[in-house]
């Protein structure tokens, strides 16, 4: 289908650019974590007026998760959640530019961005 194939060049595309925009530091990790927040605070709201039709027990396990899991399914987890919130709130463009793979872009280009991603 002609849209799936768009969608995946758009984010191919975003996860390039990134890619490139954090090689001549142009952004930082901490800047992706400042968008990443955002985009989070903006999609908090869509989901909620979506719980009806969304898997919150996929929610309870990725938290159960991250509080009782050993350090790596944490950290898996918490990547988890943030996605599923994204998904959650039905924003397919806010999906697709959240695909763009920013938890491994931060962790290879510099670490956590201390404060900027922290659980509101």
């Amino acid at each position: 289908d002609g849209t799936f194939t768009l969608a995946k060049e758009m984010s191919d595309s975003m996860r390039e650019l990134m890619h490139v925009m954090f090689l001549v530091q142009n952004i930082s990790p901490f800047e992706v974590c400042q968008m990443r927040r955002s985009m989070e605070l903006s999609a908090f709201p869509m989901a909620y007026a979506r719980r009806d039709h969304l898997d919150l027990d996929e929610l309870k396990n990725l938290l159960d998760e991250f509080r009782y899991g050993n350090g790596l399914d944490s950290i898996r987890a918490d990547e988890e959640m943030h996605r599923w919130l994204i998904r959650a709130s039905g924003n397919r463009l806010m999906e697709h530019l959240f695909g763009a793979d920013q938890f491994d872009l931060v962790g290879r280009y510099g670490g956590t961005a201390k404060g900027a991603g922290e659980h509101p």
